[in-house]
């Protein structure tokens, strides 16, 4: 399978050192257990996202992370608008990357087994990141808000759904009801789901995103390292 993804340019010494390059975690938090048991362990909200992505990369391709790494390795597959079968189809424009200081980055074209990956969808997989409810027609989600509202305020939900250390009835229910909600990302076939392009837009457009555990030196079909630009500030 063909991916591409942009990483700091000093990943390349991994790569030539180890002939493998992984996510480094400096967080010592334990793993989360997304509220499945009963001593289920807070996280910062925003590493949750990120660890039910690598949790159901676990679960999908049948492969633990390697020793040491918590977090995957994000790609493209697919940018948007592009057909699956076209040439470099998932390659990224490095005229429109900046960041808020300029980088040495490297742009990777890598082959790998696709059963060492886990393709989503980009543009709904901000749903997950932005710890909402996922759905791709108005009525699904009227009917989360209607359910969560009988319960408690909507304006808790960010709130208390996150707080691990509240471990109700309803809230373990909630929080089921979300997780499960975000494995729309990864239904790319969608002659299979039903959806209402006027609330969720036209998602047969949408950039296909890929995570995996690790790079290998035979992944590597290409490097091309760039100095990235700096974002405007208004």
């Amino acid at each position: 399978m063909e991916l591409w993804t942009v990483q700091d340019a000093r990943m390349m010494d991994d790569i030539e050192r180890d002939g493998v390059y992984r996510v480094r975690d400096a967080n010592t938090y334990p793993y989360l257990d997304f509220g499945r048991g009963e001593d289920a362990i807070p996280e910062p909200a925003l590493l949750i996202s990120y660890l039910w992505m690598a949790d159901q990369l676990r679960r999908r391709t049948g492969q633990a992370p390697p020793p040491g790494t918590r977090f995957p390795i994000w790609a493209w597959r697919r940018q948007w608008c592009r057909s699956l079968d076209a040439p470099n189809a998932g390659k990224p424009d490095m005229r429109s990357w900046t960041t808020n200081e300029p980088e040495e980055v490297v742009r990777l074209k890598l082959e790998i087994d696709e059963s060492r990956v886990l393709l989503s969808n980009f543009d709904l997989w901000h749903i997950p990141l932005n710890r909402g409810y996922a759905s791709l027609t108005r009525e699904d989600d009227d009917a989360f808000d209607k359910w969560y509202a009988a319960h408690a305020p909507e304006d808790e939900f960010q709130r208390d759904i996150w707080d691990f250390s509240k471990q109700e009835p309803f809230l373990r229910e909630a929080r089921r009801r979300v997780f499960k909600s975000w494995e729309l990302i990864f239904e790319l076939e969608l002659e299979s789901v039903q959806y209402d392009s006027d609330w969720c837009g036209n998602i047969e457009d949408d950039i296909i995103q890929a995570v995996f555990w690790e790079i290998r030196s035979d992944d590597i079909v290409s490097a091309e390292h760039f100095t990235t630009r700096r974002a405007s500030r208004h």
